[in-house]
């Protein structure tokens, strides 16, 4: 079986014509923006569009949906983490409390800001945080169009999870993202209302969790499957052991 699939993957990508649309159209999309309402240049394009050709297998019709639950919480995991870590330095922002550093005392948003200057200035940072939005959307729709009648519920809320959450992230925090990575000198108003932020980050957080638990349903369901079928096997094994004893006797007389 493994090398039937192996051969079957050598002969080329055979994208399903709807997400191969999904994929082109969003895509597009964010490339448009990013050119045009937030004026990035030449390498963070090209960091979208890697991401959206490293994601581009996902759009296979022999791609196998039992596969992206499991994929889908460990990228998430990893998503929750780094929000997390955000977090703490938001944390330093909204208190402004102050860090001492042996002699010298520096300012909570001072710490903040080389953090995400460092952070946000690095390429394989916004490759990672490209491919997560990406494969957050496309995963889903991708188990949207191929689920059944059972999963299909699970998968319609993942899709509206994934929209709901990355919009609020991609119109809130990136601009001021950008506005950290493109400023070379420390500026106290570069943190002002910085509870949007905040909130807009919170947003994805229960986004993902909520997305974590779906996923998680998703990839138990072949097994209370199982289940279920061992169990009505049991119950339905002793009546038909008794529906067929008066069959037997009649036999023996």
């Amino acid at each position: 079986v493994i090398h039937e699939e192996m051969t079957s993957w050598r002969e080329g990508l055979q994208p399903h014509p709807g997400l191969l649309t999904a994929w082109l159209g969003s895509g597009t999309a964010l490339l448009a923006w990013q050119y045009l309402s937030l004026g990035v240049g030449a390498v963070d394009m090209g960091v979208s569009l890697a991401a959206y050709t490293v994601c581009l297998p996902l759009v296979d019709r022999r791609l196998n949906p039992r596969l992206l639950p499991p994929l889908g919480c460990a990228f998430m995991g990893l998503a929750i983490g780094l929000l997390l870590i955000d977090l703490c330095f938001d944390v330093l922002i909204l208190s402004d409390v102050s860090v001492r550093v042996e002699d010298q005392v520096i300012s909570g948003r001072k710490v903040a800001w080389l953090y995400y200057h460092t952070m946000l200035n690095k390429a394989h940072v916004n490759f990672a945080l490209a491919v997560f939005m990406v494969l957050s959307f496309l995963g889903a729709m991708v188990g949207l169009g191929q689920s059944d009648s059972r999963g299909r519920s699970y998968w319609q809320w993942l899709v509206i999870s994934s929209i709901v959450g990355n919009s609020s992230y991609l119109m809130v925090v990136v601009p001021r993202y950008l506005s950290l990575r493109h400023n070379t000198v420390f500026s106290e108003s570069d943190f002002d209302d910085w509870g949007r932020v905040v909130a807009a980050r919170a947003a994805l957080l229960i986004a993902l969790g909520t997305d974590v638990a779906l996923c998680i349903s998703l990839t138990l369901q072949p097994e209370k499957e199982l289940r279920s079928a061992v169990l009505c096997s049991a119950y339905s094994s002793p009546a038909r052991s008794r529906r067929q004893s008066p069959r037997r006797n009649d036999r023996a007389k």
